[in-house]
């Protein structure tokens, strides 16, 4: 086992933020990026990488390169991060051109000039970071091709997409608008010299599902389709009102596959080799909107494997039929080879033959009226059933890799390993029964066995379950025991196969347990005895050969000692652990670096921290363990609290990500919370573990954000933003607060605003605005969420009603949220009007013509009736209603 120099000078660096303000070691240099743009720790799936941002006098300077060396990008930054661009950025295809220049004003996209060959090609105008106005170009990994889209007034207006010449070989659309108000595609297809191949359109509705044949999509014009990587001529299919008229594929030679001629609905196809030689010729019923032929028809159908990267396109299924009735059926290989064959006859008889990869006779199949008779059936690669005269005799199992691993003949099942050795045998209620009776029973999981169950008289007794890690020091099996249907017994083995512990259980209960090293001797026993225990308890790492906790307690059962491990991995990616904490219940406990030096010691009393200095390791996060540094002061946290974030990777890296200071056990004083480059994010103070005084913000450059004031907890003075808790549909948010009390705020969303609040008499106004900024709904409520609701509509005009206790009480409601599943109770109901008061409710459904449906009423509280709890959601519309009242109400009661 190989430890990294690395872990010393985390230890030095760790002891150095014990008792200094801010410490930082400097970060990887290298950052690996995948085709996707993703960070990853696979150098072998990274297409390029780029290093830490370099401080200049003019910013940071930001660059990325291909794994070939060759620059990929550079700009400036205003943040050390590198993410804050500024000014004018340069990408470069591999082979040094310039593929596009973007200028940045404070991180947002102004304007793209797009490159082809060296040349000036296109520009663009970005507004609220998106694409507004002009043409860029665009290379997309997942389509392997470059994207050409055109915007026009931050609409998308057109896009084309090639390989390698945008006026070559290339495809793609322009969108208009008709007179119904339908978006159209207006398609162009080009050929390698960019001669026009055809003109094509349609709905701009992909994927949307027709009630009606008037309503279905509008496809005219010649539609191509083409093989990519690289781009060539795949198909050619004709449209005339939403029906295909004809179709021609083609190879990737360019030499015609497959015609299809359309007279009315019936169809001809003629299917070609790749030299031209007729396959076959098939006619038959055809569907023109989906494009494919309808059951029946006479002739050789031929159906191709879709391979894109050969010029083959090999043959998958050739089928013959007579007056649509199946003659024969060939299903062939890639490599050309036959892999299953079916002859038919009358009355659902048929001869099915199937093949191994050299193309011999594996297996045989007699079918009669339709189920298996004599033979072979094949259900899957992995289980086979034999029948004779009919009768299923047997079922047999397989390996992935092809060997027997189960034959099951009657009631009996004998197991294989891959050798062809016989490793069990089990009984069954039946051929066809699942049920084990005696013997033992394997399964298989991802080709591998993992559970081995052991029955008697019907009754499981014992159960193996196998593990198959590919890391190294893993769990691996688990062996449990039965009687009477109840676990009693519990082992579990160490990667090597050693006994690693032994559970005495009573049902669920544990009783007791006993611990043990590799070489067998025992490490710790534990009893449980009246919901106490007492001994020495081992926890280990989930599924893992490694030690996490070892805890002795005494005979009442309180913890006496406890040692606490990490675990760290070698140059090798082998797990290892380290001592981190040596806890003391009553005396001095410590805490260790990685390098095994001490970092901190306390006393403790009584189990709990009386003075001295903790370590807190809680959680671990994908990019750093997080440490909190803890003084003690006669019980209680005393000093000043220190939470810090370690990086394990290379070079080791500890940060302070928080320093608070703690009197008494609660904060009490300056608290301030770092960015991980070391600067400043956020200083506040607490008074008796509460927000009290100053609360200042800042970006990453030091800059300040906001700046306001708390008292005893809650906000006091100043205009807070980006602060409002639940939340998530909003994005732009401010509330100004002067002394306890709300002047005004205002909720946006894009800009848009949704809500305005402001006080009015002692109460709070809420304004709540439709998308195209009218006012809906305006509530008027007092600190108990008592006022009145006023609801804006132009076409049933407004109508007041009553809140109490933020729940409705009297008035009138217009809802649309009602569980329209009960179509036997709401119909074709479009909405509903509920009128209301405390002791009844009378509710009206419309349908979408304002036309009035059903009357439903009751003398009764909403509230207690059946009709209204189950099928509307009162509750849900509320929430919609006014988000205000239900969640936001805590943000403005500061009193």
């Amino acid at each position: 086992m190989t430890i990294k120099l690395s872990t010393w000078l985390f230890a030095f660096t760790f002891i150095l933020l014990l008792t200094t303000k801010q410490t930082a070691l400097a970060q990887s240099d290298t950052t690996w990026y995948d085709a996707s743009g993703y960070t990853t720790n696979l150098r072998e799936r990274a297409v390029y990488y780029s290093f830490n941002p370099i401080k200049t006098d003019s910013g940071y300077r930001v660059e990325e390169f291909y794994l070939s060396g060759q620059k990929k990008m550079e700009g400036l930054s205003t943040s050390a991060d590198g993410q804050l661009m500024e000014g004018w950025v340069t990408w470069y295809y591999e082979n040094g051109d310039i593929s596009e220049k973007v200028f940045y004003e404070k991180g947002n996209r102004k304007k793209c000039i797009s490159y082809w060959e060296g040349e000036k090609f296109s520009t663009a105008e970005y507004r609220n970071n998106k694409a507004y106005e002009g043409k860029i170009v665009v290379y997309a990994n997942s389509r392997s091709a470059y994207l050409m889209p055109t915007y026009r007034q931050g609409s998308l207006h057109s896009l084309y997409i090639f390989e390698n010449d945008p006026n070559g070989i290339r495809y793609g659309y322009t969108l208009t608008v008709d007179n119904d108000g339908d978006t159209l595609r207006h398609y162009k297809f080009y050929d390698e010299n960019g001669e026009l191949l055809g003109k094509y359109e349609c709905v701009d509705q992909e994927f949307e599902m027709y009630a009606d044949e008037e309503d279905k999509p509008k496809k005219n014009g010649t539609f191509v389709d083409y093989y990519s990587d690289p781009m060539q001529l795949g198909a050619i299919i004709k449209y005339k009102k939403g029906n295909v008229l004809s179709r021609k594929d083609y190879y990737r030679t360019g030499a015609l596959r497959e015609e299809v001629i359309i007279e009315g609905e019936t169809a001809t196809a003629k299917y070609y080799k790749s030299d031209g030689t007729l396959l076959g010729e098939f006619s038959g019923p055809y569907n023109t909107e989906y494009d494919y032929f309808k059951r029946g028809g006479t002739g050789t159908k031929v159906d191709f494997y879709d391979d894109k990267e050969g010029s083959h396109m090999p043959v998958r299924e050739i089928v013959k039929r007579e007056d649509g009735e199946n003659v024969e059926k060939k299903f062939y290989a890639r490599n050309g080879n036959l892999k299953r064959s079916i002859k038919f006859g009358d009355n659902g008889d048929r001869v099915e033959k199937r093949f191994n990869d050299e193309g011999n006779l594996s297996h045989e199949l007699i079918w009669k009226n339709n189920d298996p008779y004599h033979g072979t059936f094949v259900q899957n690669s992995m289980m086979h059933k034999i029948y004779e005269k009919g009768e299923m005799t047997g079922i047999i199992h397989f390996y992935k890799s092809g060997e027997k691993f189960r034959n099951k003949r009657d009631s009996i099942a004998t197991y294989y390993n891959k050798e062809g050795e016989v490793i069990a045998k089990a009984t069954f209620e039946s051929l066809e029964s699942e049920k084990p009776i005696e013997g033992t029973v394997m399964e298989l999981f991802n080709a591998k066995l993992r559970y081995e169950k052991h029955y008697k008289h019907g009754k499981e007794i014992k159960k193996v379950e196998y593990f198959h890690y590919k890391y190294p020091l893993r769990i691996s099996k688990k062996e449990t025991i039965y009687v009477d249907g109840r676990r009693t017994r519990e082992k579990w083995y160490y990667s090597t196969g050693d006994l690693r512990s032994d559970f005495i259980y009573d049902g669920y209960r544990r009783k007791a347990v006993a611990y043990y090293d590799k070489d067998g001797e025992v490490i710790g026993k534990l009893n449980y005895s009246n919901r106490k225990e007492i001994g020495t308890e081992v926890k280990f790492f989930y599924e893992s050969d490694l030690i996490r906790e070892v805890t002795k307690y005494d005979e009442e059962g309180e913890i006496l000692t406890k040692k606490i491990y990490d675990k760290r991995y070698d140059e090798d990616k082998v797990p290892y652990t380290i001592l981190e904490a040596d806890i003391q219940s009553n005396g001095k406990s410590k805490y260790y670096a990685p390098d095994g030096s001490k970092l901190a010691e306390a006393e403790f009393r009584v189990g709990e921290p009386f003075s001295g200095v903790i370590v807190e390791h809680p959680s671990y996060n994908a990019d750093y363990d997080l440490y909190i540094i803890k003084p003690f002061k006669e019980g209680e946290v005393h000093g000043i609290v220190k939470e810090i974030k370690y990086f394990d990777k290379e070079p080791y890296q500890a940060v302070v990500g928080r320093e608070s200071v703690y009197k008494e056990g609660q904060r009490n004083g300056v608290d301030k919370i770092y960015y991980l480059n070391g600067e400043l994010r956020i200083f506040q103070h607490y008074k008796n573990g509460q927000l009290h005084g100053k609360y200042i913000s800042y970006d990453e450059n030091g800059h300040i954000e906001d700046q306001y004031s708390y008292k005893e907890g809650k906000p006091y003075d100043g205009l807070f933003k980006n602060s409002i808790p639940y939340t998530r549909d909003i994005d732009d948010n401010e509330y100004k607060i002067n002394k306890g009390n709300l002047v005004y705020c205002n909720f946006k969303l894009d800009s848009r605003l949704l809500e305005k609040t402001k006080m009015v008499d002692g109460q709070y106004e809420t304004v709540i605005y439709k998308e195209n900024g009218t006012d809906s709904i305006t509530l008027m409520l007092d600190e108990n969420r008592n006022g009145s609701v006023l609801l804006h509509d132009r076409e049933k005009g407004e109508s007041e009603n009553i809140i109490k206790d933020g729940e409705p009480w009297s008035g009138t409601f217009y809802f649309t949220d009602f569980d329209k599943r009960e179509t036997e109770v709401f119909g074709e109901t479009e909405y509903l009007k509920i009128t209301l008061d405390p002791n009844s409710w009378k509710l009206i459904a419309y349908n979408m013509d304002d036309e009035e449906i059903f009357q439903l009423a009751e003398r009764k509280n909403w509230k207690e009736s059946n009709v209204i709890s189950r099928y509307i959601w009162v509750d849900s519309y509320l929430k919609d209603l006014s988000f205000f009242y239900k969640h936001r109400w805590s943000t403005f009661k500061f009193k």
